[in-house]
């Protein structure tokens, strides 16, 4: 199954129920955070920027996964953790008045339940709706469901104009369901909170996710340690798919993996729950929402000629 790495839908997750901070759940541009409180840079998905301190994801496997920390190429420090265990274990490469050395200098394993506290008997919930899957919404696991076609108009200067279509599928892989309350003081470490936040699902959030989190926060980054206290609680749930894409008349085949998140936020405002829903990856709604992104990203899969979108067709 292809992994998602050719492209990244820039859209931020922002499922957070504001408690105590007294400001609505805000979506994230492009890049950089709309608000001055923290200023930072999407690399790819699993790579971001946050005031010259870059924070790299690596997910080893379904369970496992690491935080490194590097400033000016350096490596300032690591988190090994896993999905459902409290402890993780760092190595800091820091010592306490700043100087980085190439060899650990100090380790520590702190717990995640000093900055994040389940709400869903200590772990989270798998979470298919009947609705959903009656109304066809999501799937029914394991099996491929046909979603519609998207026609190309191809350009090529020796042969000319032409058109390619490619049909799609949907497989429902998996649902997994998050409520957690978030807490955090002055002077936390900003790669515990992001450690706790891509951990927070059954299924591993990708680091461009966990940013989100503290964007909508409103929180402000001092070098990277948080310097405004946290106090969330989060609620959503990520529907995992496979996209598998078909040129009928070469009978070629690709596959892709994709997400949808349903998350529910707090209307400040009316002072009552919204439900709204982001996409990541090669989602299976991208022919209903038109996402050149991902029709581009496919086609080039299949053929190299110069091309846009001639239809969009949505079973």
């Amino acid at each position: 199954m292809k992994k998602i790495t050719k492209r990244f839908i820039a859209s931020i997750l922002s499922i957070v129920l504001i408690s105590n901070l007294g400001v609505s759940a805000l979506a994230a541009s492009d890049t950089k955070n709309i608000s001055s409180n923290l200023d930072y840079q999407i690399v790819d998905q699993n790579t971001v920027i946050v005031n010259d301190y870059t924070y790299q994801l690596e997910q080893i496997d379904s369970q496992n996964y690491t935080i490194s920390t590097i400033k000016d190429n350096q490596l300032v420090q690591t988190i090994n953790a896993s999905i459902g265990k409290d402890e993780i274990y760092v190595t800091n490469y820091r010592n306490s008045e700043g100087i980085i050395s190439s060899k650990p200098i100090t380790t520590e394993t702190p717990k995640l339940s000093e900055v994040i506290q389940f709400n869903t008997n200590g772990s989270f919930q798998e979470d298919i709706s009947a609705n959903a899957i009656e109304n066809n919404s999501v799937g029914i696991m394991g099996t491929e469901t046909y979603i519609g076609y998207v026609t190309y108009r191809v350009y090529n200067p020796y042969t000319g104009t032409s058109y390619e279509t490619l049909n799609f599928y949907k497989d429902f892989y998996n649902s997994y369901h998050g409520d957690f309350t978030l807490n955090a003081g002055v002077g936390t470490s900003l790669s515990y909170i992001l450690s706790a936040l891509i951990g927070g699902f059954t299924t591993m959030l990708t680091m461009n996710f966990a940013i989100g989190f503290i964007t909508t926060l409103g929180v402000s980054v001092a070098g990277d340690k948080i310097s405004s206290a946290i106090s969330a609680s989060v609620n959503g749930t990520v529907y995992k798919y496979g996209l598998i894409a078909k040129d009928v008349p070469s009978s070629r085949t690709r596959s892709y993996e994709g997400a949808r998140i349903v998350a529910t936020t707090w209307d400040n405002l009316n002072h009552k729950p919204i439900t709204k829903t982001y996409y990541d990856g090669y989602y299976p709604e991208f022919i209903t929402k038109q996402d050149i992104s991902v029709a581009y990203a496919i086609y080039s899969d299949f053929w190299l000629d110069s091309m846009d979108v001639y239809s969009w067709n949505p079973y």
